[in-house]
C-alpha cells in the first residue's frame, strides 16, 4: 500500500509528460480548480494565470464549431418564464 502512494506522483508525471502541451495546460487548470474547491488549502485563492505554452494559430477551429443560422433568433417569451421543458 505504502509503494502504491510512493508511486502515484511518479506516475502521474510520466503521464503529465506524454500528453499534448495543450491538455498539460488543461490538466494544471484543473488541479487549479480542484484546490481552490479545498478550503484549506493554501491555493485556495485565485492563482494567478498562466500563459499559453503554445501560440494560439489562425483557422486552427475551423470546421470544428458549428453555429445554429437561427441562433440570434429571438427566443419565445416561454423560454423567459421557464415554462420550457429542458
Amino acid at each position: 500500500m505504502m509503494n502504491e502512494a510512493i508511486n502515484t506522483p511518479q506516475l502521474f508525471l510520466q503521464q503529465l509528460h506524454r500528453l499534448p502541451l495543450d491538455k498539460q495546460q488543461e490538466l494544471l487548470d484543473y488541479a487549479e480548480f480542484l484546490l481552490r474547491q479545498t478550503s484549506s488549502s493554501p491555493l485556495a485563492q485565485p492563482a494567478a494565470r498562466q500563459p499559453r505554452l503554445e501560440k494560439r494559430q489562425v483557422g486552427e477551429y475551423i470546421g470544428q464549431i458549428t453555429i445554429s443560422e437561427d441562433f440570434d433568433a429571438p427566443l419565445p417569451d416561454e423560454y423567459w418564464l421557464g415554462e420550457v421543458e429542458k
